[in-house]
């Protein structure tokens, strides 16, 4: 990721005005968006050449969400982070999360002993 951050820092400034800064992690030289098809086309490579037999890059969505969640990430900091709302999380992610008040209880409870 700071490889990336590099990246963009150094086309930003090569470009002066004509870059459009729109604060992504994968944008072209000029700060446009890149196209669904060519990450998943870089992914792909980059998937098959480290040995992976199957894998997108929506899976690693998923991966990095159940990550998060079953670590004990909050929902709405997860949520964020994916660009999406914590019910949206919720509804996707909830059967990750069945201790989770069972969790609330004993910490509460061992906060009051």
């Amino acid at each position: 990721m700071r490889k990336r951050r590099d990246t963009r820092r150094l086309e930003r400034d090569v470009a002066g005005d004509g870059y459009d800064d729109r604060d992504l992690v994968s944008a072209d030289a000029l700060g446009a968006p890149i196209p669904p098809n060519r990450q998943t086309e870089w992914f792909a490579k980059h998937r098959e050449a480290a040995g992976i037999p199957t894998g997108t890059l929506h899976v690693l969505r998923h991966s990095a969400a159940t990550l998060a969640l079953t670590s004990g990430v909050p929902v709405h900091i997860v949520a964020a982070r994916l660009g999406d709302r914590p019910e949206q999380i919720l509804s996707t992610y909830a059967h990750l999360l069945p201790r989770s008040d069972e969790l609330a209880a004993e910490r509460v409870a061992a906060m009051l002993a």
